[in-house]
């Protein structure tokens, strides 16, 4: 990515470049605006640029005034919201010609008639350094002998003064010593800018990773459903199903009752014919019986007359 090595060169040990560099990185905020992560690249970006207001060198310091320049032009509200308390700081500076960036700045931006040429904030900065002796005898005179010695001392003692700094953010070199006469060491509180930023930065990441948790609710609901209509389209085609085989069990055993019902009615109708052969063979035999027995009766009834004949 092109954002690392543009702040990169803002670090130049060659004052053009940092020139350069530093009124280019405003595009970077016109090139995010249609991305799906403009808000985490804008903290990035904002945050680099509080790290060159907050340096301990000076050259950096004037770096993150030139890039403000053109910031301050943007229709967004990036600059009143994040960049300008951190860029009023700057005119307390120890370093002359750090505050002699910031007046050049602030003129070019009045005399231009800028989006914030009616802030009020800025306007009393720039009364402020107007009224500096050291800003006065830089842009009154014209450049002289005088004025350019004069301009390099300046330079020297904003060196000497930078070389100071970067010695006092050093860490010193402890001595062995007890545990109880460890001394305390006084920690920097935080700016308030930069907490905002790293809020805004949770917040985000946050909603970034709330999304994909929200597809995947709705992706189990999705399968949830359709598992629920497919139980429901197994359920109805299970009771078609016993439907169906109770209508065929029950066409079933009406059709075996109506043929036990036929054969019941065929065996009925067999044992009625039996039984009037039955009888009838009976009644045949009976009166066979009886005619035997009338037969004897007579044939016993003549021989006794023959045998009361035969006796006489």
């Amino acid at each position: 990515m092109i954002m690392p090595i543009a702040f990169k060169l803002c670090t130049d040990n060659v004052a053009q470049v940092r020139k350069v560099a530093s009124s280019k990185i405003f595009s970077f905020f016109e090139g995010i605006k249609n991305s799906a992560l403009s808000e985490q690249y804008k903290i990035c970006i904002i945050e680099s640029m509080i790290g060159f207001q907050k340096s301990s060198v000076f050259y950096q310091r004037q770096s993150f005034v030139q890039m403000c320049q053109k910031i301050m032009n943007l229709a967004d509200d990036i600059f009143e919201q994040y960049l300008l308390l951190p860029l009023l700081e700057l005119a307390q500076d120890k370093v002359q010609s750090v505050k002699y960036m910031l007046y050049m700045t602030l003129d070019n931006h009045f005399k231009n008639q800028g989006r914030l040429s009616k802030n009020q904030q800025l306007k009393d900065v720039y009364n402020q350094l107007q009224n500096d002796k050291a800003i006065k005898s830089l842009v009154k005179y014209t450049p002289t002998l005088e004025t350019q010695v004069q301009y390099q001392e300046f330079q020297q003692q904003d060196n000497q003064i930078s070389v100071q700094e970067s010695n006092l953010n050093k860490e010193p070199q402890l001595e062995e010593i007890e545990d109880d006469e460890i001394p305390q060491r006084q920690v920097q509180q935080e700016p308030e800018i930069l907490k905002q930023l790293k809020e805004e930065k949770l917040q985000f990441i946050q909603k970034q990773e709330e999304k994909p948790q929200e597809l995947q609710i709705n992706q189990s609901d999705v399968k949830t459903i359709e598992q629920v209509q497919e139980l429901s389209l197994n359920e109805k085609s299970e009771v078609n199903l016993t439907t169906d085989q109770t209508t065929t069990e029950l066409i079933q055993n009406t059709q075996l009752e109506s043929n036990n019902q036929n054969d019941d009615s065929q065996e009925l109708q067999k044992f009625e014919q039996l039984q009037g052969q039955g009888e009838q063979q009976q009644k045949q035999n009976e009166g066979l019986q009886l005619n035997e027995e009338y037969q004897q009766g007579s044939q016993n009834d003549q021989k006794e007359l023959n045998t009361e004949q035969d006796a006489q």
